[in-house]
């Protein structure tokens, strides 16, 4: 994406995207040049000067204001970035895992569910954000079969879930060996913080639920640089 800007620099989708994969790079805590969210920012700004009306742009604005910590400003431009165009099923299902991270259940869930009876071969990553979804009702055997369908990934919120379920489903046990397998991934060989659980989950209730699966099973917690 870098190639893609410094080559054609008045293509707005690759500088969207670009801004996409450095605020990804927050989220999966993986090195950058720079700080992934001004990088982020910057290549918002960027695809907007260019087109004011790119979905993808307003997208990667809502991103960079959620990781910012600025709900309202996010929320207003995912829901900008779906009314410009309410039939781009892959993008209704990435605005709705958003709306989660903002912790705003309802309207986040409706729009996954949407996006998923539009499009059968939605994205793994989804199956996710209904996960957390359901741990946040207390429901945890259905956060259990989501969290199975997403299957093993190096996203830490991957990892912090499924021990949380597991805990609240009264199998420790089997948490604690999860914990074993995540432990050999690139992201954990230090451990997750709360602090790496609160980039992107503005909901501060359930960080503390799921940081408390963390702690019932003894995980050494530390800061994550």
């Amino acid at each position: 994406m870098e190639d893609a800007v410094e080559q054609d620099p008045a293509n707005e989708n690759a500088w969207a995207f670009l801004g996409e994969l450095s605020l990804l790079a927050f989220l999966f805590n993986q090195s950058t040049r720079g700080n992934p969210i001004i990088q982020g920012l910057k290549c918002a700004h960027n695809a907007l000067r260019i087109n004011p009306l790119s979905q993808h742009a307003h997208v990667t604005l809502g991103m960079t204001n959620i990781f910012q910590n600025n709900k309202q400003a996010g929320l207003e431009s995912l829901e900008y970035a779906l009314a410009l165009n309410p039939n781009a099923s892959g993008l209704i299902g990435i605005i709705g895992c958003l709306m989660i991270c903002a912790g705003e259940y309802n309207r986040g869930i409706e729009l996954i569910r949407e996006s998923i009876n539009r499009n059968k071969s939605y994205p793994p990553l989804f199956n996710l954000f209904v996960s957390l979804y359901h741990f946040k009702l207390k429901e945890y055997s259905l956060a259990y079969q989501q969290i199975e369908k997403s299957g093993i990934s190096e996203l830490v919120l991957n990892a912090v879930l499924r021990v949380a379920i597991l805990v609240n489903m009264g199998r420790k046990s089997e948490a604690f060996e999860m914990m074993k397998v995540f432990k050999g991934f690139q992201i954990n060989k230090t451990w997750i913080s709360r602090d790496q659980i609160s980039r992107f989950l503005l909901d501060q209730d359930l960080v503390e639920n799921l940081y408390k699966g963390l702690k019932a099973i003894n995980v050494p917690i530390l800061t994550v640089a």
